[in-house]
């Protein structure tokens, strides 16, 4: 049975710090990166610092590097409601190591009730995560975690940008692979329902459905997918057979991939539907000071930034 976030807690599991690892090649950079900077260099020496949603960490560790650099002593936690497994995050980038050693972190923490001590954080962030909450009764935890001065700063998703065209790209592949049987297949032939020679026989009729679609209109995801079913219809029975937890690997890798863009999509189109959905944490007692459109490069509309305070 797939849990509620497992899509999110395998995703991190592989070491990546953001969710856009096309766009970020390690951290947040560029303008992204210099937004946040500018928020810390307004905090105090010592302060409390907790990263909401935080995945692998990838603002908490951009908050302990320039604290390292600056001589600010930030206490830093960060929390998500999947899985957090620092470890894999060295495992991918052991330059990381000195800076995450200067952030706590707490996984199977969902920001709407995270049970941390009230008024206790001087600045809590967020960057593409709290839109993803049940955004009143995070608003509300977030206003009680906050020290009275305290700051919330975070950079969401917009409902219209780059990020959801590629998502709205992949939606359309991941429907076609479906409507095409493609897995069905898959899950008959490992849940045994279908032999290897009758699996491989109708994955070479869904490779030439890909194959009819001009390369240019092809993306990353259909391309991999007709890679795959290429090898695997050359492989002989037995070789096939032994291949059936490899195959369920990659079987598994698409469904959560799937429920990821879904999120993706679901988030942008419900702040489509409600474009001040910020206004949520004013209802709860925050103060908006300032909001920002974010171009990284000059050009890619990575989002929108937002700045509240708790009134002292």
């Amino acid at each position: 049975m797939i849990e509620k976030m497992d899509h999110w807690s395998n995703y991190w599991s592989a070491g990546y710090l953001t969710s856009l690892p096309e766009n970020f090649q390690v951290n947040y950079n560029g303008e992204v990166a210099a937004w946040w900077h500018a928020v810390f260099a307004e905090l105090p020496a010592n302060c409390n610092i907790l990263d909401l949603c935080t995945g692998n960490g990838a603002i908490a560790l951009l908050a302990s590097k320039y604290s390292m650099d600056n001589h600010k002593g930030f206490s830093i936690s960060a929390i998500d409601a999947s899985k957090i497994d620092a470890n894999s995050v060295l495992r991918r980038y052991p330059e990381q190591a000195k800076f995450l050693e200067g952030v706590e972190f707490i996984g199977d923490c969902p920001v709407e009730n995270s049970g941390l001590d009230s008024a206790f954080f001087d600045l809590l962030s967020s960057q593409y995560g709290v839109e993803y909450c049940n955004w009143k009764p995070a608003a509300q935890e977030i206003y009680r975690l906050l020290k009275p001065g305290g700051r919330f700063a975070f950079i969401s998703h917009v409902g219209s940008s780059e990020i959801q065209s590629i998502m709205e790209q992949e939606e359309r592949e991941y429907d076609n692979l479906r409507g095409w049987g493609f897995y069905g297949t898959i899950k008959n032939f490992l849940d045994g329902q279908c032999g290897a020679r009758e699996t491989q026989r109708k994955l070479r009729k869904i490779d030439k459905r890909l194959l009819k679609i001009h390369k240019r209109h092809r993306g990353a995801l259909l391309d991999n997918t007709s890679r795959v079913i290429q090898h695997l219809v050359t492989l002989d029975v037995i070789n096939f057979c032994s291949n059936k937890e490899k195959l369920k690997f990659f079987y598994m890798q698409h469904i959560y991939a799937q429920r990821r863009t879904k999120d993706m999509l679901d988030v942008s189109r419900s702040i489509i539907d409600a474009p001040e959905w910020y206004r949520v944490f004013e209802e709860a007692g925050l103060v908006l000071v300032g909001q920002d459109k974010i171009l990284q490069k000059g050009k890619f509309y990575a989002g929108v930034a937002y700045r509240f305070q708790k009134p002292a």
